[in-house]
């Protein structure tokens, strides 16, 4: 939000401007007849809509709407026939549309990418929109796409953390930490491990003509030894690893990891049989616990 009506009001003056003939209407909800000011996207669509609503949801409009229009340029400032002020931003249409629904009362808008997100989270930021700032930072946080393009999630997140108190980040940095530990520890204790029907638990399978790939003795649950392929011991290793970097159900299922005891069980002529599919439905298996264990760890910060 600007810092004084002083700058405020240089800001309207060079912003509010005569309604043009080569824009295009966005159309619903945001074309009603009746409203009092348009709000111009960059990709010259106009969004009619109410001052009021507006003034309610950004602080940063209500002072810039008490500022006095200067009497000689109200012709120049408003469209001819309408007589409606229009106000050009930065924004697409796009980042628009989705920020203003957040101020209507109106269904949230569907993010589909975390770039949708990142935009609109920038202009509310900018126009001090604390009601849709804090429904698009839900829905970044509660977002799959964050597991699948982190380095995109943190470049957005970026901003935000440089100004974040040290003890939030030790918080988020003990969550993560208390995450990976528990995620990792399903790979060096195997008490959540019990007997199931299914080639799921093939690679402990009493089972081994020639038992030419070696075997790990575990207890499982209910005090059980059972006997583990090396090929899967290889995997849970790896696995562990991958967890204590990334606390994730999609940390365990992916190629990197199974491909390697895969391979290794195809050297034996019994496992090669079942160990594609036993090894990728355990993972599944294991990804549903890491999601179980993770979920119950509460993240302790103080905003």
């Amino acid at each position: 939000m600007a810092d004084s009506k002083q700058v405020l009001s240089t800001q309207r003056t060079a912003i509010v401007k005569q309604h043009g003939d080569t824009s295009t209407q966005f159309g619903p909800p945001f074309d009603d007849a009746d409203a009092d000011i348009i709000l111009q996207s960059c990709d010259r669509v106009d969004f009619r809509i109410y001052k009021n609503i507006l003034t309610k949801a950004s602080p940063f409009f209500r002072d810039m709407f008490s500022i006095p229009q200067p009497k000689d340029d109200t012709a120049a400032l408003t469209d001819a026939s309408l007589r409606i002020p229009v106000i050009p931003v930065s924004e697409d249409a796009r980042t628009l549309a989705r920020l203003l629904q957040l101020c209507y009362p109106a269904d949230e808008p569907n993010f589909s990418t975390l770039e949708e997100m990142g935009t609109v989270l920038a202009a509310a930021k900018k126009y001090d929109m604390a009601r849709a700032y804090k429904v698009t930072s839900r829905a970044f946080a509660q977002s799959p796409l964050l597991v699948k393009h982190p380095v995109q999630a943190f470049g957005i997140a970026y901003e935000d953390l440089q100004y974040v108190e040290g003890r939030a980040l030790y918080q988020l940095w003990r969550y993560h930490r208390t995450c990976a530990r528990a995620a990792q520890g399903l790979t060096e204790e195997f008490i959540w491990i019990g007997r199931r029907d299914g080639q799921v638990w093939n690679w402990a399978s009493p089972i081994h003509p020639g038992g030419s790939c070696g075997a790990k003795v575990i207890r499982v649950a209910s005090n059980e030894d059972w006997s583990a392929r090396g090929w899967w011991s290889s995997y849970m290793e790896r696995a562990g690893s991958a967890l204590q970097m990334t606390p994730s159900a999609l940390a365990v299922t992916s190629s990197s990891l199974l491909m390697p005891s895969i391979e290794t069980a195809n050297n034996c002529t019994y496992c090669r049989t079942f160990a594609l599919e036993t090894l990728m439905a355990f993972s599944q298996v294991l990804a549903q616990e890491v999601e179980r264990r993770t979920s119950q760890i509460q993240l302790d910060i103080p905003f």
